[in-house]
């Protein structure tokens, strides 16, 4: 198969780098809120996954420009069994390094959120925010984030460094974009992004990483919220 090309690397950081800027220059989710009916943290949430989506649209159409189609990118196979199994297994071994990563963050003086008061990335209030969350944390953010930081990114790293140094980058620059969190998180987020890694290069496709990247927006975006931080 074609190798993807390199030179479109910086376009994965689109969604990071525009919401970033309208979080913080062009209109802060404190603003945006009121005008969508939603909660700070959930109009933040849409502002990501809009420039996430002008970020994939990009690299889609640069990319069938050159023959290449969403195939390429990982949209491809199907589910079975053993994928399945691995992306719950890697769900829930992702979730349960939460405790052990944040121990040793706060032992060595990490602070994990650069906000002390936040205790989790959303905050649905409503059956209405519940509904946005769900379209936006679940469906949308794997759909985007996998497209481009596994289907893109890390073929294209693997690719051309090899798995070590390939992984290695890889988990670094999906850590990088959860640093406007906090820094403790950016650890825990590194150790994460080695399980959607591994089932994309195991199965060479984004539904395992899909369905693992789904249920741990479910655990943490709505479980967490409504039923464990109340």
């Amino acid at each position: 198969m074609e190798r993807l090309p390199t030179r479109y690397l910086p376009l994965t950081l689109l969604g990071f780098a525009g919401a970033y800027l309208t979080r913080l220059v062009i209109l802060p989710p404190q603003q945006l809120a009121p005008i969508l009916h939603l909660d700070p943290t959930i109009a933040s949430l849409l502002v990501y996954v809009l420039w996430s989506a002008a970020g994939v649209g990009l690299i889609a159409w640069l990319l069938g420009h050159e023959g290449f189609t969403w195939k390429h990118l990982g949209w491809t196979g199907q589910m079975s069994l053993s994928s399945t199994v691995a992306a719950v297994t890697c769900t829930l071994l992702a979730i349960a390094l939460w405790v052990p990563v944040k121990s040793f963050t706060d032992m060595v003086g990490i602070p994990y959120y650069w906000d002390p008061t936040r205790r989790h990335f959303m905050n649905p209030h409503s059956p209405q925010d519940l509904v946005t969350v769900f379209v936006l944390g679940v469906l949308c953010v794997p759909a985007l984030e996998e497209t481009l930081f596994r289907g893109y990114l890390l073929s294209v790293l693997y690719e051309q460094w090899g798995a070590f140094l390939g992984l290695l980058v890889h988990n670094l620059v999906f850590a990088a974009i959860h640093g406007y969190y906090g820094a403790g998180l950016m650890v825990y987020i590194f150790v994460w992004a080695m399980f959607p890694a591994w089932l994309f290069l195991r199965y060479r496709s984004l539904y395992p990483c899909l369905l693992m990247h789904a249920l741990n927006n479910v655990f943490v975006d709505i479980v967490v919220p409504v039923f464990l931080a109340r």
